[in-house]
């Protein structure tokens, strides 16, 4: 075993004996002896238990600004074609989109070759240098920094020494893979997960794969298509913070009575919340 695993066995092994009764006092023995293979089986018990409650987090627009991005290419869009209607290139950039989901998946190439699409569409007399604005702007967003948004690291840092967090996000797996390493947040999580699409379906999964009780889980996200609806569709909690924007696609009506709805204005009203709650 690698001194890395080893170094994240310890620090993970001893933060979760904090949150087990004095019965549970020998497992001490795990960090003193390096017996590392037991620590799946201690995790497994404790979610199981109850005694370590799991958090899973989305990630665009939940912990870092990302549609806003989509915004300003959209913008991109309406200033070479300034003859068009907004609204037409709007909804028509929407219904591109949603043609070529099952081709290419969720994520900013995606949304550009769609952008690019819809120039072609209107533009008949169709400019190479336009084309190639798009495309550039394209790779400054998959090239760009992550831009955490307020209070997300230190909730992140509080929240990972009390429970069990997950990221669980959307979109294309190497755009994915790189927002996560650029976030330098991935040692707040104990799981991550990519996925092509959230339905409870795919959260069933999750939760069965990490061996967590639906009862015992809460999701937070912007999205109620995504990070919401679902959620609470299979019992579970759901903690809707909203982004100041949000792409049509993930927008859904939600019967907000729900028991298990909670709604937060931002992320640094967490720990507060799961505090009283929890």
């Amino acid at each position: 075993m690698t001194s890395k695993k080893r170094k994240n066995c310890d620090e993970n092994t001893t933060k979760f004996l904090n949150y087990v009764d004095a019965d549970f006092s020998f497992l001490s023995l795990i960090c003193k002896t390096n017996l590392y293979f037991f620590e799946n089986d201690i995790l497994v018990s404790l979610k199981m238990s109850g005694k370590l409650f799991n958090i899973g987090f989305d990630a665009d627009d939940t912990l870092w600004h990302c549609e806003d991005q989509f915004v300003e290419a959209q913008n991109k869009l309406y200033a070479l074609l300034p003859e068009q209607k907004r609204i037409d290139l709007r909804e028509a950039t929407y219904r591109i989109e949603m043609s070529n989901i099952e081709l290419y998946g969720f994520g900013v190439k995606s949304f550009i070759l769609s952008l690019v699409e819809t120039y072609l569409k209107f533009r008949t007399n169709a400019n190479s240098v336009e084309l190639e604005e798009l495309i550039d702007f394209g790779k400054s967003m998959l090239m760009g920094p992550v831009r955490l948004l307020e209070g997300v690291e230190s909730t992140l840092k509080l929240l990972s020494n009390k429970y069990f967090l997950m990221l669980i996000t959307k979109g294309d797996l190497v755009d994915q893979e790189r927002k996560i390493r650029k976030s330098k947040l991935s040692k707040y999580f104990g799981a991550i997960e990519i996925v092509s699409e959230k339905n409870s379906e795919v959260y069933l999964e999750i939760l069965h794969r990490n061996a967590i009780p639906k009862q015992n889980f809460a999701m937070i996200g912007n999205s109620m298509k995504s990070d919401i609806s679902p959620v609470l569709n299979i019992g579970s909690r759901a903690i809707h913070i909203p982004y100041k924007y949000t792409w049509a696609h993930e927008e859904a009506i939600m019967n907000p009575l729900s028991e298990n709805y909670v709604f937060l204005e931002n992320i640094s009203s967490l720990p507060k919340w799961l505090d009283q709650n929890i």
